[in-house]
């Protein structure tokens, strides 16, 4: 039976795209290095990352990110992801030092683990589960990590076992997370089995980078409009409301001059980081 496809257009200025890649090279999403190498650049070709994208281009967040990587000097790999086909087996040839990927491939990762436990036995699920907690809250709440307790269970053979992608060492993890912010617990796996360094990026539905770890990028003004008009001031701060941005020069000059909505709704946590519910629209 023939379907019809129906194509939705999002408008995306030349002007929007380099906003996006100045605000990546300002929040430390890719090291700034020379997109023609100085002398001791040259003398140290190991200073430039691989980065490998697992996502289709046409993504407007990767396009952009794939520009911030090449104006910095780095390497890129592309890997198109799709249901049908195997990411493993480009990570296999690629082997990247930074993985780029989409919300969806880490639930995916995810589910990968939860699967592998369900084959321990009970003394090893044990241990595995109390290291796994262990490890999340020394790097949670004491900012520290555990050797033994990474080279016992979450050395590389285990994130290489757990990506399926033999002889691939992450070093950085940079996670795009469309219109709503990470689940905690698939944000905690990838730090805990994968890499410690773990970078969350919520784009808007115009692929423009709206908040990088739930902090708005250098020389960005961010506003909630409240949804609820009614809240009372002492609730104020837990009603959500649309996020509202603008960009402001160094000195804090306007560059916008008006505020743009980026058609998402958020509400700010108590550490003063914004975390995203999801887009106007599919929310009641």
């Amino acid at each position: 039976v023939p379907t019809k496809v129906t194509q939705t257009v999002i408008p995306l200025t030349r002007k929007q795209v380099v906003h996006s890649v100045i605000a990546s090279m300002e929040t430390n999403l890719v090291q700034d290095r020379r997109a023609i190498p100085n002398k001791l650049e040259r003398k140290d070709p190991s200073s430039a990352r691989i980065f490998g994208v697992v996502a289709p281009f046409s993504n407007s967040f990767f396009r952009t990110i794939a520009f911030t990587v090449l104006a910095s000097g780095h390497c890129l790999a592309v890997c198109e992801h799709s249901t049908s086909s195997d990411p493993a087996l480009d990570l296999k040839g690629l082997k990247p030092d930074v993985l780029v990927c989409n919300r969806a491939y880490l639930v995916f990762v995810n589910a990968r683990l939860a699967a592998m436990e369900s084959r321990f036995f009970f003394l090893r699920h044990f241990l595995f589960r109390w290291a796994y907690r262990f490890r999340s809250r020394l790097m949670r709440h004491f900012r520290r990590d555990s050797s033994s307790l990474k080279s016992i269970f979450f050395s590389s053979t285990f994130s290489q076992k757990l990506l399926r992608a033999r002889g691939v060492a992450i070093k950085r993890l940079i996670v795009e997370s469309p219109s709503i912010s990470l689940p905690y617990r698939v944000k905690e796996m990838a730090m805990v089995c994968l890499t410690p360094v773990v970078r969350e990026c919520v784009d808007d539905t115009f692929g423009q980078l709206v908040a990088v770890d739930g902090v708005p990028p250098p020389h960005t003004m961010i506003n909630l409009d409240p949804i609820n008009k009614e809240a009372t001031a002492e609730g104020a701060e837990d009603n959500a409301g649309d996020v509202l941005f603008k960009r402001v020069g160094p000195d804090g000059q306007k560059v916008d001059g008006q505020w743009q909505n980026t058609r998402l709704v958020a509400l700010w946590k108590q550490d003063l980081k914004l975390h995203f519910l999801g887009a106007r629209g599919d929310l009641l």
